[in-house]
Order: structure tokens, then C-alpha cells, then sequence
């Protein structure tokens, strides 16, 4: 565990699970202060997301620095054991945002609307963070590997392989099995489902 502070933002531990480390930020002071984002590493890469909600947007405007401070620590989480890995930044938006608002009541229309609009904020927020670490530190340009939406996401062909193969678990009805899975195989499938069906 540590503690660190840039700006506004007090960065409260680094933990280590069995599914990779954890970064955890909290925001003393304010309304948040009790929230902590947690931000996973993946073997020697890490992951960073930002949903693209209203909540996301009011906090980044409430606390400017914040999205800097989130890179930054991520680039220099040696405590973590993570000083060398490489950087991903998620931007969440399209379908997988407006979805949540859709069942929520919105209308189609308003909800890809609201989703764009905040998505296009955060990214020039984004943009301008990752130009000013870079600017401070070169060796920072190497280690971001770039900033994706979920529109490149739709597109890599791993991801398709993946969606097929999770839309085929998910339509499995185990009350007549397929003769050739394994009891092991059954067993996991059927966990996938309720995980799945929790999540959603």
C-alpha cells in the first residue's frame, strides 16, 4: 500500500489480487470521496477506462486535473510493481454506453446523442493530458500505446472471434446439452451465463 497526491486527486493504494494489480483513486474533499476507481493490470499492460456518462463528465469538470493525474499515475505506478508496462486508454461510448440508457427509458436517438457528445469531451480532455505528460516526460510517448473507442473495439477481429463464441455460451440450452461437452465444460458454460446475465 501508498499514498500519493498530484493536484487535486489522492491516490490511496496499489493491491494486488490473483486477476492482476490494482491502482484505487479517491477524491478527499468531495462528493466522491469515499469512491475509488480501480484500474487493472494485464500482464505487462495496463487498462484504463473512462465510461462515457454524465457522472464521468461532471467529476472531470469538477476536478480538471483529474484525468492527468489518472494517466499519470498509471505511467508512474512503480509502487505497482507497473513502471514499464504500456498504457491503453479506453474511452467507453457507442452502443455499450447507450444501451444503458435505453433501458433505462431513454430514446434511441437521445441516448447515442448524449453518449457522443460526452465521449467527444472526454477525448479532447484525454488528448490534452496525454500531450502535456509527453511533453513533460518523452519516454511517456512510448509507453501510451494509444486511445480507443468502443468503435475500434467492434472492429478487431479478436474481439468478433470472442462476441461470436460468447453469443454461442449464451444460447446454449443445458436442459438438452450437446452429447459431446464434458461435464467440466457444461459446468463452466453454465457459470458464464449467470456471470453474464448478472452483469447485464
Amino acid at each position: 500500500s501508498y499514498v500519493a497526491t498530484r493536484g487535486s486527486i489522492r491516490v490511496e493504494s496499489a493491491a494486488k489480487s490473483r486477476r492482476g494489480t490494482h491502482v484505487n483513486f479517491a477524491f478527499p474533499g468531495t462528493a466522491f470521496e469515499s469512491a475509488l476507481v480501480r484500474v487493472s493490470l494485464i500482464g505487462s499492460n495496463m487498462f484504463l477506462p473512462l465510461c462515457s456518462k454524465p457522472s464521468m463528465l461532471r467529476l472531470t469538470k469538477d476536478h480538471p486535473d483529474l484525468i492527468e493525474c489518472y494517466i499519470a499515475q498509471c505511467l508512474n505506478a512503480g509502487q505497482s510493481e507497473a513502471q514499464d508496462t504500456k498504457l491503453v486508454i479506453f474511452i467507453a461510448d457507442g452502443d455499450v454506453m447507450a444501451q444503458a440508457d435505453i433501458a433505462m427509458g431513454k430514446s434511441v436517438p437521445k441516448a447515442n446523442s448524449q453518449v457522443k457528445e460526452i465521449s467527444d469531451e472526454l477525448r479532447k480532455m484525454v488528448d490534452a493530458a496525454v500531450e502535456k505528460l509527453c511533453d513533460e516526460d518523452e519516454e511517456n510517448r512510448s509507453r501510451i500505446s494509444g486511445i480507443i473507442h468502443w468503435n475500434d473495439i467492434e472492429q478487431d477481429k479478436q474481439f468478433q472471434i470472442l462476441y461470436k463464441k460468447m453469443e454461442e455460451i449464451m444460447n446454449l440450452d443445458f436442459t438438452s446439452p450437446p452429447p459431446e461437452m464434458e461435464d467440466d465444460l457444461i459446468t463452466c458454460c453454465k457459470e458464464i451465463q449467470i456471470h453474464m446475465k448478472t452483469l447485464v
